[in-house]
C-alpha cells in the first residue's frame, strides 16, 4: 500500500494509510490498485461489500 501511495503522489501518513480507497484487481496475483484518497474517511462496507468515501 505504500508504494501505490507514493506512485501516485499520495502521503503515507496514518490517515492515507486507513482513509484510502484501493481496487482488487481481477488477477490470479491478488494484487491491487490505488483508487482515491477519502478526505472525510471511508466507510467499511463488510464482508463482500464495497467500501466508499464518506461525504
Amino acid at each position: 500500500m505504500i508504494e501505490l501511495l507514493n506512485e501516485n503522489g499520495e502521503p503515507t501518513d496514518a490517515e492515507h494509510m486507513n482513509d484510502t480507497l484501493f481496487n482488487c484487481n481481477l488477477t490470479k496475483d491478488g494484487s491491487i490498485s490505488f483508487n482515491s484518497f477519502c478526505m472525510f474517511g471511508c466507510e467499511d462496507s463488510g464482508e463482500g461489500g464495497d467500501d466508499f468515501c464518506q461525504r
